[in-house]
């Protein structure tokens, strides 16, 4: 099942893919993402939808060597491990990148406390400060933050309010938690060369 529906999705994907490379405009990109958000929905659900592209031997196929029991026996077992490396990788990986968000402080700024009141809406955020961070970036799921680097506090409003508008863009859209919920499916889905690409 597992292999059907990741097969399945493939299909969206690669057509996805297609539209992608001819979305010239800016506009297009909204659409975009919302497909991407339901590629992910659709792997992550364990519902078989019918599919006429997938009605053939391909399926066939797959099905044929997953039904057979000497390798449905291996099956399970290749895909745990696989499965469970991507999580291992991308635990480690939050792990190292830990120490940066531990060590951000607070920003004593005018000019921004003044912009994050003006931002009254949900999600809640903090913006903080990092000597070990070089881009600013946007973390924590629950307890949101803004990170940038500490060379930026120097930077004239004029430039850092618009980089703070971008990473609250971010905020905005709940991409933190998007960016999590695809780490599960391509723990899920290691297997599928174009999970990968999305």
């Amino acid at each position: 099942m597992l292999l059907r529906m990741s097969l399945m999705t493939g299909v969206l994907i690669f057509f996805v893919l297609m539209i992608r490379s001819f979305a010239i405009k800016k506009s297009r990109w909204n659409v975009l993402k919302i497909m991407w958000l339901l590629c992910m929905v659709r792997l992550l659900l364990p519902v078989t939808i019918p599919c006429k592209l997938l009605s053939g031997s391909a399926v066939y196929f797959i099905e044929f060597f997953y039904n057979y029991s000497s390798f449905k026996r291996f099956l399970f077992p290749i895909w745990l491990i696989g499965a469970l490396c991507c999580l291992f990788y991308f635990f480690v990986h939050h792990l190292m990148h830990y120490v940066e968000y531990s060590a951000a402080l607070p920003i004593k700024n005018n000019s921004i406390e003044q912009w994050k009141i003006n931002k009254k809406s949900f999600p809640f955020f903090d913006v903080l400060q990092s000597d070990k961070v070089t881009t600013p970036f946007v973390c924590g799921l629950f307890k949101t933050r803004i990170i940038i680097p500490k060379t930026l506090e120097f930077v004239c409003d004029k430039k850092l309010l618009p980089i703070l508008e971008h990473e609250y863009t971010h905020i905005r859209y709940f991409d933190i938690w998007i960016k999590y919920a695809m780490i599960i499916v391509l723990s899920i889905h290691w297997f599928n060369p174009l999970v990968w690409v999305m």
